[in-house]
């Protein structure tokens, strides 16, 4: 982890957002986004500056462990990598305690890049809940809508950022089919890796 703030790329992305619009480089990475929030959750615990530690860190741990979950799926490059890395996961969110929530990146590559975070949490011995939360612009078509017509500047057309599934059996939720699927969005298709 970089040492000052304004060396973790999250930080660079912000001031570079200008700069790389309309280039490969544009979206950035959501494992970058992630590692930055990581950074300044670490140094506001470091000075003390959150008064109820116990919620700072557990958002910590649930961050790190979004983190790895994003390495791995990032180091998968070919369709037989992410299948070694789908045992382990779905172990995972099997062994996943009743009340602890899973951060997962998410989101695709393809003519754009679109990232969104989903969040795993087990909710019974048997039972999940999954949210996506998207709140960037690719994909805000497909989210629910809701026109306020009254505001006191005009209409407002006003996108649900967060959709949450709940009661989930334990046999969907740590189905490896579902997560290959998620995670296969990641997965570079063979001509952007012979471009390389």
């Amino acid at each position: 982890m970089a040492e000052a703030v304004w060396e973790q790329s999250g930080y660079v992305g912000i001031f570079a957002d200008p700069y790389v619009a309309g280039t490969e480089l544009e979206g950035g990475h959501i494992a970058n986004a992630l590692s930055f929030l990581d950074a300044l959750l670490h140094k506001t615990a470091e000075r003390g500056l959150f008064e109820a530690p116990a919620p700072l860190q557990r958002l910590c741990g649930t961050l790190r462990t979004g983190l790895g979950a994003a390495a791995q799926v990032l180091k998968a490059q070919k369709p037989e990598e992410l299948l070694v890395l789908l045992t382990d996961w779905v172990a995972g969110i099997r062994q996943l305690p009743v009340g602890e929530t899973l951060l997962v990146p998410g989101g695709w590559r393809g003519s754009t890049n679109g990232w969104v975070v989903y969040l795993v949490e087990r909710s019974g011995e048997d039972t999940y809940s999954f949210s996506i939360c998207n709140r960037g612009p690719s994909g805000a078509q497909y989210h629910p809508t809701r026109l306020f017509p009254d505001g006191p500047y005009g209409q407002k057309l006003k996108a649900m950022a967060t959709l949450r599934v709940e009661a989930i059996p334990s046999s969907r939720m740590a189905d490896a089919g579902f997560w290959a699927l998620a995670f296969a969005q990641w997965v570079p298709n063979p001509t952007e890796r012979s471009e390389e």
